[in-house]
């Protein structure tokens, strides 16, 4: 970052998915800026999976002490396994958001994550599911406190659902709701007088 902001003359932004983006960019300084990005190996956007682009974990164990299960360090381990299960269903480039959180406090946003796993316990988990790909829709429990086994088999039917019978664009979280995998919440409004 610090040699590309010797160089560059535009914006650069932080998001909150936790993204970078070099904005603003002259056209002239455009391949010596990708050629920075690329040396420093920041250019996974090109070459990640649609869910390794958009995966998020918090530090979780052990940094943090509200943290119940592994978090930062589960997801190397974790999206090679969910990775495998997508390609056998023709998947690998599709974008999911993918968020671990250690505990339910939520600071990798998890309750936003098409696929979220909140922690429990040590090596245990909430599965949630379902919020859309855009931020605006929560997620919901699909399966409370299961194993790694277990929610690599739950997702892994889902997935092989969701490369048969998804429409077009259709996002992962949306044909959960579209299908009927999940329910959609009635959402109740409170009239104040």
């Amino acid at each position: 970052m610090r040699e590309i902001a010797r160089v560059h003359t535009g914006d650069i932004r932080l998001t909150c998915n936790q993204n970078l983006i070099v904005a603003n960019v002259a056209g002239a300084d455009r391949s010596r800026i990708d050629a920075i990005v690329a040396a420093h190996g920041m250019d996974g956007y090109r070459r990640h999976s649609g869910i390794r682009r958009h995966a998020i974990a918090c530090v979780a164990l052990p940094t943090c002490g509200l943290a119940m299960a592994e978090s930062e360090r589960y997801l190397p381990q974790l999206l090679p396994k969910l990775e495998a299960s997508l390609d056998r269903h023709g998947l690998l480039d599709a974008p999911i958001l993918l968020r671990l959180s250690g505990c339910p406090n939520g600071c990798s946003r998890p309750y936003l994550g098409e696929i979220a796993l909140v922690g429990r316990a040590i090596g245990r988990y909430d599965l949630r599911l379902g919020a859309d790909f855009r931020g605006q829709r929560l997620n919901q429990v699909y399966r409370e406190n299961v194993d790694e086994a277990a929610l690599l088999v739950a997702l892994d039917l889902l997935f092989a659902r969701y490369a048969g019978e998804r429409a077009p664009g259709e996002h992962f979280g949306d044909f959960l709701l579209r299908t009927g995998v999940l329910a959609p919440r009635k959402i109740a409004l409170e009239v104040i007088a």
